[in-house]
């Protein structure tokens, strides 16, 4: 029973030295380096830090990083030293600073001097320009126009050669041809005594003389209207020098007196 107690007051004893041995770390390790950082170092605001030695801002030089952080300095001395440096700036107005500045390339030297807070500027500029041009073209166009003009000529020409004359259609001629072709049919003879009685028949003649069209206009009795008809077609083809397709519209008479077998 006492073993166990013993034991117990063991792991107590060594959690507490733990915890304590870690509170000590963390205040050497994160409580310490927080106040250095907080501490008050001395900054001279007359001089350049880029000094002869060489800082790597302005090219690259080595230096001595320690110049760069001295000893701390006191809140007096501090506030002295800021009196100080208000005291010696120019109280001139604030100048325009320029949207943009020069940066040292990295190859540049690495030694720079300080200088005062100054700065200025100038600048000049001039122009001009000249043109010209030059072009071409070409146009067409259309526009009304009169003119007037006479003249006069003559030639000699000779020459030879045969054609067809044109002449009027012999209409009458044509009218006593068919008649003298029509002929009284036999079986109107012996129905009729006599008769007097003309047929008019239509024919359209072409340029050669031939009948193109044909037919009866007028009469009553079909023999003889089938016998004019035949005349027409004896009658056919006709001389035509008209040069023109002729309508001709032909009077067959028809006369047979009572007492005579046949027409006069």
């Amino acid at each position: 029973m006492g073993l166990g107690i013993s034991w117990k007051k063991a792991a107590i004893i060594s959690a507490v030295v733990h915890l304590v041995a870690l509170f000590i770390a963390v205040i050497f390790f994160v409580v310490v380096p927080a106040i250095q950082e907080m501490e008050t170092y001395e900054i001279d605001l007359t001089q350049s830090v880029l000094d002869d030695g060489g800082s790597g801002h302005a090219g690259g030089g080595g230096g001595d990083r320690s110049a760069l952080f001295p000893k701390p300095l006191s809140a007096d001395e501090v506030a002295a030293r800021t009196q100080a440096v208000v005291a010696n700036m120019d109280p001139s107005p604030a100048t325009d600073i320029p949207d943009a500045v020069d940066v040292p390339s990295k190859n540049s030297d690495s030694k720079s001097t300080g200088t005062a807070g100054e700065s200025g500027g100038e600048g000049a500029g001039s122009g001009g320009g000249k043109g010209g041009g030059h072009g071409t073209g070409e146009g067409t166009g259309v526009g009304d126009g009169r003119g007037s003009g006479t003249g006069t000529g003559d030639g000699p020409g000779s020459g030879d050669g045969h054609g067809t004359a044109r002449a009027a259609f012999n209409t009458q001629g044509f009218y006593d041809t068919v008649n003298s072709r029509k002929v009284m049919p036999q079986q109107y003879i012996r129905q009729h005594k006599e008769v007097h009685e003309t047929i008019v028949v239509f024919v359209r003649i072409d340029t050669n003389g031939n009948g193109i069209e044909q037919y009866v206009e007028s009469g009553d009795d079909p023999l003889l209207k089938e016998s004019a008809m035949d005349a027409v077609y004896r009658s056919l083809p006709y001389p035509n020098n008209s040069g023109d397709v002729q309508p001709v519209h032909v009077p067959v008479r028809f006369d047979m007196a009572e007492g005579t077998d046949d027409e006069d």
